[in-house]
């Protein structure tokens, strides 16, 4: 279930993350269409030291799961600056 939620978004978060450069929570599951999968969504930029998003990070929950919290966005950014160290380490 949670597979198929990254197949429908993956394009569309990390178009989010390339303009805006910052987290999308998304803890509020509407009814939504029926060819989308319901679950909510926890996404990160992964910026090099430049300033360039080169990536993003995404967690999924199914809707019956609590919801994403302030320090799951704070530990899931620090994580793609982690990340984000590993490239600018593997490209030099």
């Amino acid at each position: 279930m949670l597979l198929e939620a990254w197949t429908q978004t993956q394009q569309h978060l990390i178009t989010w993350v390339q303009r805006q450069n910052r987290p999308l929570l998304v803890n509020k599951v509407g009814s939504g269409s029926n060819h989308l999968t319901r679950c909510k969504v926890l996404c990160v930029p992964v910026v090099r030291d430049s300033g360039r998003v080169i990536g993003a990070l995404a967690f999924y929950k199914l809707p019956t799961m609590p919801d994403f919290l302030a320090r799951h966005v704070f530990l899931a950014r620090h994580i793609g600056r982690q990340a984000a160290s590993l490239v600018e380490a593997q490209s030099t």
